[in-house]
């Protein structure tokens, strides 16, 4: 699975968001790309008819978090009536980083709780690393904790983000990078849910 055409431009348009997003937005960063998502059904964000309709909803949801839409996102990352367990656990990993971006931390790790582990969470750490090395940072606390990591731990990054989510500091921008690469991978395994391909959990 694919996303479409729309939804490749807009996460394009993302991917070159100069600088990242911040760890806290004040508002949604680009108004047409809200008008967009919003307007669109979960279907339209992706190339062909999905196999998982709450993985779509999953797509959608990224996108605007992505774009610091965090209450449309916030609304569309509900997972109460979901009965897939891969499906909820996305929902609910997508909804755990919307809180952590609003900022409310303790409701953040709320959802992570219910999360538990995800199987995103080695690409997740892999991207981060990938980011921490572009970054070409050292002796900042994203660094050390992502560099050690054996494996990807959301409560560590939120407690990390929540230390350094109004400096303007090299940890900030670490932080910055990861949390795009976070939200990348995220999207990229629920595009793929979508499409109904197989995950190993």
């Amino acid at each position: 699975m694919h996303l479409s055409a729309t939804a490749s431009r807009i996460k394009t348009i993302l991917e070159q968001r100069d600088p990242a997003p911040p760890l806290a937005p004040a508002a949604t960063w680009r108004s047409d790309l809200f008008d967009e998502l919003r307007t669109a059904s979960d279907a339209e964000m992706l190339a062909a008819p999905p196999k998982d309709d709450d993985m779509a909803q999953a797509v959608r949801s990224g996108l605007l978090l992505w774009n610091d839409a965090l209450d449309t996102a916030h609304a569309l990352a509900m997972s109460d009536d979901v009965d897939d367990d891969l499906a909820r656990q996305t929902l609910d990993y997508w909804h755990g980083i919307m809180h952590r971006r609003e900022p409310d931390y303790p409701n953040s790790k709320y959802w992570f709780r219910r999360v538990g582990v995800h199987p995103a969470f080695p690409s997740v750490l892999a991207a981060a690393r990938a980011a921490v090395a572009a970054a070409d940072s050292s002796g900042d606390d994203a660094t050390a904790l992502i560099a050690t990591a054996d494996e990807w731990d959301p409560f560590a990054f939120a407690d990390l983000c929540e230390r350094h989510e109004t400096t303007d500091d090299a940890t900030n921008a670490v932080l910055r990078a990861v949390q795009v690469a976070e939200i990348a991978t995220l999207l990229d395994f629920s595009v793929r849910g979508a499409g109904g391909v197989a995950v190993e959990r």
